[in-house]
């Protein structure tokens, strides 16, 4: 007869009948039931020596059977038994209950918000920090206060901190992808000068339509760039924007102002992209886009020079009365007094002549407001005379042709290029019918504004 080397399972039926049995009282003793979590996983065996030993059921590995009946050895085995760290794992997803919260509910929803997975993820939350901080202008280092880490760990105690660089890397590699799926990409550029800091940045935005046929726009860039800031400095600042992303070769047109120092700026920039490629579109016709919005701006602000002195009494009224609470809340009793609606009174930026236009419309909603404070602050005495609100009432009338047009031409989730025309013949009649207004002021105001304008004649 063969000798077998197999492993016996003790759980295999034996014939046991011709055993001779020591103690019948013994083997009607009730077994312990064997609680460890280790048994599920192992099989008892019996090896060709006759010893017991213990296979793991998930890598077939052999144990010995210690005969104190101690199990750490099993334990150890199976926290080091990838296949059972593997299966236990997945086996854990599926039984693991999940959590359930409702979707964001907006103001004029009249249904149950949609459930969600609520199952705490760290990635979502650093793109939801990030879109909080975005829409709100918070600052980038606020998620790397103590107190705002706390408040986090408050309620969700997987939180962990990170940092303001790292939602910015998040961000930018998710922006690079967006890029590199564009096939031409529209740049435009501005200078702003920290009114407080005295210092000069320089904005490069990128415009693309994506594969929806949906226009696109995301800021690439916002830097200071030191003086000198003329032509050269200018198109070398673009061009190292669109190398750090990888857009060299997709340009299609920059818009910038109307300004002499930008018309050397992009022939510069043409020229380098020329050499780096040969299929700008047209040879570079139509690479230089001016900018409208600021033509029009040049425009408006022509025409505001002839009251800038009535302007500049606005905006001290305004700045006057903003400087002390006590004067804003006297100037609102007014307002409630005459039962206006409230509006918040606003100061211009000087360059940006929407701004100044949206504080003349407040202070004139707000004229009568204007007068009975002067009667109530001796100190107060930029208050506009009965004959200066007047001009100022009649340049409103025609500014704000100007500024619709701008508003429009400015919009970026839409094309403006289709609007482009209409909106300059408009601008262009307005003028045309305040020429020979029966206010000189008004005339000469026109004329200053058309300077600008010169719109092509019939036969040009």
């Amino acid at each position: 007869m063969e000798n077998s080397t197999s492993p016996l399972l003790v759980s295999d039926e034996v014939d046991n009948t011709n055993f001779p049995v020591e103690n019948d009282d013994a083997c009607n003793k009730r077994k312990r039931q064997k609680k460890s979590e280790v048994w599920p996983e192992m099989t008892e065996i019996v090896d060709s020596k006759g010893e017991s030993r213990y296979e793991c059921k998930h890598c077939h590995f052999q144990l010995a059977k210690i005969k104190s009946g101690t199990t750490s050895h099993l334990k150890r085995h199976l926290t080091h038994c990838e296949r059972y760290v593997e299966t236990k794992k997945n086996h854990d997803d599926k039984l693991r209950q999940q959590q359930l919260s409702f979707g964001p509910l907006s103001i004029d929803s009249t249904s149950f918000p949609p459930l969600r997975d609520g199952k705490f993820c760290m990635e979502q939350m650093k793109e939801s920090a990030a879109t909080w901080i975005l829409m709100h202008d918070h600052p980038f280092s606020i998620v790397e206060e103590e107190g705002f880490n706390i408040f986090c760990r408050s309620g969700m105690p997987q939180w962990t901190s990170i940092s303001c660089v790292m939602i910015y890397e998040l961000e930018r590699k998710k922006l690079s992808c967006l890029l590199k799926a564009a096939k031409n990409i529209s740049l435009t550029t501005d200078l702003w000068k920290s009114k407080n800091q005295k210092i000069e940045y320089m904005v490069v935005t990128a415009h693309w339509i994506d594969s929806d046929c949906k226009l696109n726009k995301r800021v690439l860039s916002f830097f200071n760039i030191p003086p000198p800031r003329g032509g050269p400095q200018i198109s070398d600042a673009i061009l190292k924007c669109a190398r750090d992303w990888e857009i060299e070769n997709k340009i299609f047109t920059v818009s910038v102002d109307n300004a002499s120092v930008n018309d050397v700026a992009i022939r510069n920039l043409l020229n380098d992209l020329l050499r780096i490629k040969n299929n700008i579109v047209c040879g570079g016709k139509l690479f230089h886009v001016r900018c409208c919005a600021h033509i029009l701006n040049l425009i408006a602000q022509d025409g505001l020079t002839e009251i800038k002195d009535i302007v500049d009494d606005v905006r001290r009224s305004v700045d006057f009365i903003r400087r002390t609470d006590s004067r804003l809340l006297k100037f609102a009793e007014i307002v409630k007094y005459l039962n206006l609606s409230e509006r918040k009174l606003i100061d211009d930026c000087k360059t940006r002549w929407n701004s100044t236009y949206e504080m003349i419309q407040i202070a004139i909603s707000f004229k009568e407001v204007f007068t009975r404070f002067k009667a109530r602050e001796p100190s107060y005495v930029y208050c506009p005379i009965e004959e200066q609100w007047k001009k100022l009432e009649k340049v409103f009338s025609i500014l704000k042709v100007l500024y619709e047009a701008t508003k429009e031409i400015s919009g970026t989730e839409y094309p403006t290029s289709s609007l482009f025309l209409n909106d300059i013949f408009r601008v262009k009649m307005i003028l045309d019918e305040n020429s020979h207004d029966e206010d000189e002021f008004i005339c000469r105001m026109i004329e200053k504004m058309k300077r600008v304008h010169q719109c092509p004649k019939e036969g040009d």
